[in-house]
């Protein structure tokens, strides 16, 4: 993962599950990409703002969920 933008990548889906990205943030966004025939993804989440703690939830489809908290994120 990168920062600016940030980056995020997930392992273990189905392949071509449907995957929900929420991030849990001051201007908290929700993405949708699919995971590849591998079960991966990756996809960027731009305009973070402020400091402070960041979860990024991912939510698949076929009932895979991953989910990770940044206690402080870099100002």
């Amino acid at each position: 993962m990168s920062q600016s933008p940030l980056r995020v990548e997930g392992t273990g889906f189905q392949p071509g599950e449907e995957v929900r990205i929420e991030v849990d943030a001051p201007n908290g966004q929700t993405k949708h990409t699919r995971a590849s025939s591998g079960g991966s993804f990756t996809t960027d989440i731009s305009e973070l703002t402020g400091c402070g703690s960041v979860t990024v939830t991912a939510t698949g489809s076929q009932g895979s969920v991953a989910e990770f908290n940044f206690s402080q994120i870099a100002c």
